[in-house]
């Protein structure tokens, strides 16, 4: 405990308590975001077929990245402006 009070700048430490999504609706999002990677990028690897063709896995996991990025509770983003 000291030294997550520590690191967090005198404060204890916080932890999220109600998430903005729950876990059943983010299990829905994901798998349509990878739905929606697999479609894009159909197209895409069908216009040009190179020997790297663009993955709709690697698409599919820059979409859920960002899900998650901006899901993500106020209280459980880091405060970059230096004061307390």
């Amino acid at each position: 405990m000291a030294a997550a009070t520590r690191a967090g700048g005198g404060r204890p430490a916080s932890r999220e308590t109600r998430p903005l999504v729950n876990v059943a609706a983010s299990l829905m999002v994901a798998a349509l975001l990878t739905l929606l990677a697999y479609a894009v990028s159909r197209p895409l690897v069908a216009l040009a077929p190179t020997p790297r063709p663009a993955h709709p896995d690697r698409v599919a996991i820059v979409l859920i990245g960002f899900f998650v990025l901006v899901t993500k509770t106020p209280g459980a983003r880091p405060n970059w402006s230096g004061s307390c």
